[in-house]
């Protein structure tokens, strides 16, 4: 194993990484453990679909907010500093959660914490490319969202341990807590972004955090192009985000990539999957929600990929066969709900759960309730009381008794496959690039953008998969997001450039130049030219 260079400190260089990926497992786990709480509050306050509508959105409300309001604290305050604030608001929403007294409290608590998730998603990506060296930054970014893919897991197992218990839900809320207060004491070893420290004129500052975490004699040649390209930015040509050179391209791939990543249906698809297992036969509650960690578990093992490969593969090898293998799924899926839904199914109905995003344990709920409260005449027939959500009979696998069909089954052979394609490729890969492809001076403010455009385009997807399905069946609603993925594959293949190897500074000198086939190889900068 290679010794690191003279000087770098590996406590600091590893800890960077890891404590901007605690943002990240909060991150998830707060998006994640809705799925098994709503259920508590729905049976412990009753409260309507329309509020549980808004206990489940207010976090999505908040995160835009905070990412929003991300770039301006990271620029003000620093990237170390607004994680730990981050972490603050993780840990006291948390508890004011876990101490709510009605459901009008918990939307409160929500959106608050959904301010520290559109926070984190902001300083964390930003906080970990600003320190990592070229041929880790990829890898490393990535891991913050293998934290995140990780934080919904373990919600769902802690879903599932508290199910059924009094007052789970608080349980469930209060635990994340825990994280929330270590991401504020771990930032407090954590030394601030040394780009920052250049930006606020403290040279010698960023010198020592650059040989803590480069060491050798690459200090004092990247922290001279540091200052150049910051002192250049400050010379007035850039007071307006459009007038910076190459910004038009950073920000098509940005803002593309966030986009695709939420329209191409990955939410919906994690929504729609227990009920996928449930026609594969998957009939028990408990089974159903089985299948679904397997789904996640299937989510974290992929991402692991995007770990391995992004910093030897490179973004756009693992972006482009990534999408396309979610193309195909979406496209065999479509083809396989046009054999199974009966011609009469309302699809409207199957499921009256309003929390559409990162919940299927909660649909995997609402499918086998529905089968409890579906009554059997006596000629075998199943009907249905008039309460009760259609999901049982509208669902049904157009099979004899308890076989399993085959296009069932192709179903949830290619659901595994579309969430292990965007697991390594759009998942992770969106927000490294998201991090990593803006000029220094104006990185904050365009990275909170992105991240404030992926939000707003989760909230879309959100309100509009179960009007899709009642409007055009899940065969066209799938192929509609198959679409957007085909359409997202020749955009990636003829429009984002390979980041891998460069420093930030390199990306910034391309960006320059325009066209990615107008990018000069790694190593290989020179003085960028000024359109873009």
């Amino acid at each position: 194993m290679p010794k690191p260079p003279t000087g770098v400190s590996p406590f600091i260089s590893i800890g960077v990484g890891f404590m901007a990926a605690v943002g990240g497992f909060l991150f998830g786990y707060d998006i994640g453990v809705i799925s098994g709480a709503l259920l508590s509050i729905r049976e412990e306050f009753g409260v309507s679909d329309f509020l549980s509508e808004l206990i489940t959105a207010g976090v999505l409300i908040g995160a835009v907010l905070g990412a929003a309001g991300g770039g301006w604290m990271g620029n003000r305050i620093g990237r170390k500093y607004s994680n730990m604030v981050a972490g603050v608001i993780f840990g006291v929403g948390a508890l004011f959660l876990a101490l709510v007294p009605d459901p009008l409290w918990l939307i409160v608590g929500r959106i608050v914490i959904g301010l520290g998730v559109g926070l984190a998603s902001v300083v964390g990506p930003l906080y970990i490319s600003e320190t990592s060296p070229p041929a880790k930054r990829g890898g490393r970014v990535s891991l913050f969202q293998f934290a995140i893919v990780l934080g919904i897991l373990v919600a769902y197992v802690v879903d599932s341990i508290f199910a059924g218990t009094t007052e789970g839900w608080r349980w469930m809320f209060g635990l994340g807590g825990i994280p929330g207060f270590f991401l504020f004491f771990g930032f407090l070893f954590m030394p601030c972004s040394p780009r920052w420290l250049i930006m606020q004129g403290r040279l010698e500052e960023a010198r020592s955090v650059m040989q803590q975490l480069m060491g050798g004699d690459q200090v004092d040649e990247e922290l001279e192009r540091i200052t150049r390209d910051i002192d250049q930015g400050k010379k007035g040509t850039r007071t307006r985000l459009m007038s910076v050179p190459g910004i038009r391209l950073g920000l098509a791939v940005a803002l593309g990539l966030a986009v695709l990543q939420q329209f191409i249906g990955i939410n919906t698809i994690l929504f729609y999957a227990p009920i996928h297992f449930q026609q594969a036969g998957f009939k028990s509650d408990s089974a159903a929600l089985a299948a679904t960690v397997g789904l996640g578990l299937i989510n974290l093992l992929a991402t692991l990929i995007a770990l391995r490969y992004v910093d030897r593969a490179g973004r756009r090898p693992l972006l482009i066969w990534g999408t396309a293998g979610m193309t195909v799924s979406l496209a065999v899926i479509a083809v396989s709900f046009a054999f199974i839904t009966p011609p009469h199914t309302d699809v409207a109905a199957i499921s009256t759960a309003p929390h559409t995003v990162h919940t299927p344990a909660a649909a995997s709920h609402d499918a086998a309730a529905s089968k409890a409260e579906a009554s059997v005449t006596p000629s075998g027939a199943m009907t249905t009381t008039p309460d009760m959500p259609k999901a049982a009979s509208s669902t049904t696998v157009a099979s004899e008794g308890n076989s399993i069909s085959m296009m069932s089954i192709l179903v949830l052979i290619f659901t595994a496959i579309f969430v292990a394609c965007f697991a390594f490729s759009l998942g992770p890969i969106t927000w490294t690039m998201i991090a990593e492809i803006f000029p220094n001076d104006v990185r904050d403010r365009c990275v909170a953008l992105a991240a404030g455009v992926n939000w707003a385009s989760n909230f879309v997807i959100s309100l509009t998969f179960l009007s899709l399905l009642g409007y055009l069946g899940p065969s066209m609603t799938f192929s509609l997001y198959g679409l957007v993925g085909l359409v997202g594959v020749f955009w990636i293949w003829k429009v984002v450039p390979e980041t891998k190897g460069y420093t930030l500074e390199e990306i910034e000198e391309n960006l320059g130049r325009g066209d990615r086939t107008k990018w000069l190889p790694p190593g290989k900068s020179s003085t960028p030219t000024q359109g873009d």
